[in-house]
């Protein structure tokens, strides 16, 4: 089986049975329950005031990961026959609604980056609790 469909079907709705899908869906479960929780406690001042440093690198190593999957989607997608062609068949893969929410979830985080101070659009991060709603179909 080529790299690009496995990779396809891990971040992708796979197979029953299949245990390394499985995995990944919990492992990008917790993160996502984790962040919401962070950014609750964040917002708590004497919390982020003592905790502050960690909350920052907490939410860099997830918006690391939720990056690097979204990327390995875009990547994969193309094993779809939905996504074949490999252009366009990306181009209609993240004009979908669950890749758009996952790329609102991680700009904001990229943002101050280019020069934006969005501090008050932090909340953005919070769309990344949709995407329970596409894990829970496979249970």
């Amino acid at each position: 089986m080529p790299t690009r469909t496995r990779v396809w079907e891990i971040v992708e709705a796979a197979r029953q049975g299949d245990r390394a899908s499985r995995v990944f869906d919990i492992g990008i479960l917790l993160l996502i329950f984790l962040n919401v929780l962070a950014v609750i406690l964040d917002s708590v001042e004497s919390i982020r005031t003592r905790w502050g440093p960690q909350f920052d690198a907490f939410e860099t190593i997830s918006v690391m990961v939720f990056t690097l999957e979204y990327a390995a989607r875009i990547w994969a997608c193309t094993a779809d026959t939905r996504f074949r062609h490999p252009l366009t068949g990306r181009l209609r893969f993240v004009t979908q609604p669950m890749p758009i929410i996952d790329l609102l979830a991680i700009v904001p985080f990229y943002l101050p980056f280019l020069g934006f101070d969005l501090r008050s659009l932090r909340v953005l991060r919070l769309l990344r609790i949709l995407r329970v709603a596409k894990i829970g179909r496979y249970y």
